[in-house]
């Protein structure tokens, strides 16, 4: 009778860790289909989908008691700052149900998706295999833009790219900087040339892609963001002084035939209307300098425009209300006060000093990452100061790269941990 009693707790335990096992794995992949799917638009259903299952499984995992996942990270502080102040800005907000809606749909979900990510994907192996998700998709969305658009469509080279999905220019432009990057680094250290082609294809495609949306703020964050990874990189100069010469070339060769060159004039960025918009906004923060006029997107284009853009000199004025800040600092300005600016300031300087202590790693493993993810984050910022970085498919990318830092900070503690010890 014991011996029965005692192989079904035996079965069941089995039984229960099977389960377990199982449905982390289900989670791991169906992270990846999120993360896959994250530059395509009109996928929301398969993302929501997703998101959702996830949710459910990990609460059911953790109300058994067979899940190991966890809150701690040096950015939990900081997040749970922002997601206060945030959710807070209800109480002030211009727009309630708007407000409402965008702190939960891009600050807490952004921020689950975070945790989703250190969680599932902790280890170096599950690490690579983000990366290859984020170049694969990326690059098919980028190579098929470029095919439908160029090809199909026949439009000349010096025009534009705009998808055929009908994503945001500027956004799609900031995905395929931060792939152009991953797949750079894969590229330096892959023996393999089954893969090293891949590679070659994919970098080649986004930073194609990249090139073609003439964005001035994808391709002043690529100039900067280049001379960090050159600055930052010691082990792998000889591929990055070649690249960065080729791609000088390529970069001026096509603006000097293209149209766009113009913009770069200094007479035609006197005339941006983004000054207009950067005006609306000052005029803005003077009257809400502390909590902003609350996190609601629409509220800048729906009720503040037509009330401040008049303040403005007359020659910045425009009858058509800009849809945003056009730029990260007042977007965070303008819904969250300087208050929400510092706290979201906080975020990026944590992950900052996370990545200098992985680039001074002693493992090579890890600290080769240091370098091209300190340059993919500035990227993403310094295109940020031009559009928006807080929501979309950008908005994603900064909280996956945030917790790629976050697991390499992780592994880099173990490592260090390892080298004392010995």
């Amino acid at each position: 009778m014991m011996n029965t009693l005692r192989n079904k707790f035996i079965t069941n335990r089995v039984f229960q860790r099977g389960a377990g096992a199982f449905l982390d794995q289900f989670v791991f992949v169906l992270a990846g289909v999120m993360v896959f799917f994250n530059p395509f638009p009109h996928t929301t259903a398969i993302k929501e989908i997703s998101f959702y299952v996830i949710v459910i499984t990990i609460i059911a995992l953790i109300a058994s008691g067979r899940s190991a996942f966890s809150l701690r990270s040096p950015l939990t502080v900081p997040f749970a700052l922002f997601v206060l102040w945030a959710g807070a800005s209800t109480f002030w907000a211009i727009d309630v149900p708007n407000t409402i809606h965008d702190v939960y749909a891009h600050v807490i979900k952004c921020v689950v998706i975070y945790y989703v990510i250190v969680n599932y994907f902790s280890s170096e192996k599950k690490l690579i295999i983000l990366t290859w998700i984020l170049i694969v998709s990326t690059s098919i969305f980028a190579l098929r833009g470029i095919v439908h658009f160029y090809i199909v469509m026949d439009i000349p080279l010096n025009q534009r790219l705009i998808h055929s999905t009908g994503a945001p220019v500027n956004s799609s432009a900031i995905l395929n900087l931060f792939c152009a990057f991953l797949s750079f680094f894969f590229l330096t250290w892959e023996k393999r040339w089954p893969l090293r082609v891949l590679l070659f294809v994919c970098f080649a495609g986004t930073l194609t892609a990249m090139l073609l949306s003439y964005s001035r703020a994808a391709l002043i964050a690529l100039v900067i963001s280049a001379l960090v990874l050159l600055l930052a990189n010691k082990v792998y100069r000889r591929w990055i002084i070649p690249a960065l010469v080729a791609l000088s070339l390529i970069v001026g060769g096509g603006y000097l035939c293209s149209p766009h060159l113009k913009l770069l004039r200094p007479e035609a960025l006197c005339k941006d209307p983004r000054i207009g918009i950067y005006y609306t906004c000052v005029e803005i923060c003077k009257d809400h300098p502390i909590a902003g006029v609350g996190f609601g997107g629409k509220t800048f284009e729906k009720h503040m425009w037509t009330k401040y853009n008049p303040k403005v000199p007359e020659r910045l004025q425009s009858p058509e209300p800009a849809s945003s800040p056009h730029g990260f600092v007042f977007d965070l300005v303008v819904r969250l006060g300087l208050v929400g600016l510092i706290l979201f300031g906080l975020i990026i300087l944590k992950a900052l000093q996370l990545n200098r202590m992985i680039m001074n790693c002693r493992d090579p493993a890890v600290m080769r990452w240091g370098a091209y993810l300190l340059a993919s984050l500035t990227g993403m910022l310094i295109a940020g100061f031009f559009g928006s970085i807080l929501h979309g498919a950008a908005g994603w990318n900064v909280y996956i790269l945030l917790a790629m830092i976050t697991i390499l900070w992780k592994l880099a503690q173990e490592k260090e941990r390892g080298y004392n010890q010995s």
